[in-house]
């Protein structure tokens, strides 16, 4: 699942730098958004149930150890 997001995080971010090279986007603030992505996944991270993230492994048939 992780691998899923982290791939769309990533080719959200190849979209965006080459909608930049071609004038679609005529600038961006690279570090307000670093900042803000970063804030929220610090926010997420830290709303996580751990408890809860076992049932939702054991729910999709993911082994835990």
């Amino acid at each position: 699942m992780l691998i899923i997001v982290e791939f769309l995080a990533g080719m959200f971010m190849v979209g965006v730098q080459l909608l930049q090279k071609y004038g679609y986007v005529s600038s961006l603030n690279w570090d307000k958004l670093g900042h803000d992505t970063s804030v929220q996944v610090q926010h997420c991270a830290a709303n996580v149930d751990v408890t809860n993230v076992h049932s939702i492994f054991h729910t999709l048939g993911i082994p835990v150890s």
